[in-house]
């Protein structure tokens, strides 16, 4: 008998990885037909895409590169070099993962009230925390703060202030407005993660970009790094080439980094972001199953449908019925800035994860129909 069941589990393992290899070969025909010509009438100059099905210990790993140089677009081949990407808010998750990783520790548990941990820094009436202000309600945009996102470095300094520096600004604190009580609804909100950055920061006496890096880079096997350590310096031999960023008219675009690591500091390629997150989440040895679920699922809040979980974005509702139920069924995040786009798409049931970016705002043309196409293979939605 037990012959026979391990016998019959392999023929599914089997039958598994069959329909997983024949979906990659459909996700990537799809992709190497439709994104080429997506950049050409964007005018998009780099576009990476990388996806991983599967069991974590053993995924279907999928991707592919394109560079457009003036009407020649080029196909990458596996072996050449990959492009890292400042990925704006997809740092999200990221580091979403890494505060996961202080509540498996125990060193930062989700639901212990932080006020107390940064009052010392929010001293203004209008930005201190409502009472029960907690890590999921920060991480799930569900603590009623307004949305701001933390603004970029200004050229005059040497290197980014630490992140207490600039929230102790009269300027910060306005941005930190309460209005909604912790746990009324969901509101995305990125200065919810510089306040995540400034919690894990205080509480361990180190900065994020180190944390996450000695928390979720290297035991997950990647390189990447956080925009404010390139600050003024060359990558490091581990980061591959960074690609520029271009404006409309696919010129080179100088954009300074952004102050808060914890909402849009992370540099890297979409192999290790999607790498990050498949390992991540479905690995089984980096997270608990009860946490790795608070990134898959919708967090409690008082709406009759809330939109996230803990860094991703739920699908909910549409065009034709926005007030309709959230679809649990796939998650995502984008990232946008003056000129990249990039996304990440999780779908939970098939431990399906893509990541792509551009180095253009125009991207988000390409990324959109990308995230489309994913959930259509793999949810049928």
């Amino acid at each position: 008998m037990t012959l026979l069941r391990d016998v019959l589990r392999s023929g599914l393992h089997a039958c598994t990885r069959r329909s997983l290899w024949l979906a990659d070969l459909r996700l990537r025909e799809a992709i190497v037909r439709t994104t080429p010509l997506l950049m050409r009438a964007q005018g998009v100059p780099h576009a990476d895409i990388a996806w991983r099905l599967g069991d974590a210990d053993a995924p279907v790993v999928g991707e592919e590169r394109f560079s457009l140089h003036g009407a020649q677009l080029v196909r990458h081949a596996p072996t050449e070099a990959r492009l890292a990407y400042r990925v704006s808010s997809v740092s999200k998750p990221v580091v979403a993962l890494a505060a996961l990783a202080l509540a498996r520790d125990g060193v930062l548990p989700l639901d212990e009230p932080l006020e107390s941990t940064i009052a010392q820094v929010l001293t203004s009436p209008e930005a201190r925390l409502a009472p029960g202000t907690s890590m999921r309600l920060l991480l799930s945009h569900a603590a009623g703060l307004a949305e701001h996102n933390p603004p970029r470095v200004d050229a005059g300094l040497i290197s980014p202030a630490p992140i207490e520096a600039w929230l102790a600004t009269p300027d910060a604190q306005r941005l930190i407005r309460q209005v909604e009580a912790p746990g009324r609804q969901t509101q995305y909100s990125s200065v919810g993660y510089a306040l995540v950055q400034l919690a894990i920061e205080r509480r361990l006496g180190e900065a994020l970009p180190a944390v996450v890096r000695r928390l979720v880079f290297e035991p997950l096997g990647v390189a990447a790094a956080f925009e404010q350590e390139l600050w003024g310096k060359q990558p490091t031999r581990v980061l591959p080439a960074i690609a520029p960023d271009h404006d409309a008219k696919g010129s080179v675009l100088a954009v300074e980094p952004y102050v808060c690591a914890g909402s849009s500091g992370l540099v890297a390629s979409p192999h290790d972001i999607c790498k990050v997150l498949h390992r991540g989440l479905f690995g089984g040895f980096f997270l608990p199953p009860a946490l790795a679920s608070g990134m898959l699922t919708a967090q409690p809040s008082t709406m009759h449908r809330a939109l996230f979980s803990m860094s991703l974005r739920l699908h909910g509702g549409g065009t034709h019925d926005p007030g309709g139920p959230i679809d649990a069924r796939s998650l995502t995040h984008a990232g946008l800035r003056p000129g990249h786009a990039s996304v990440v798409v999780v779908v939970p049931e098939r431990r399906a994860v893509l990541c792509a970016a551009t180095s253009a705002r125009a991207g988000s043309a390409v990324c959109k129909p990308l995230t489309g196409l994913f959930r259509e293979m793999f949810v049928g939605a």
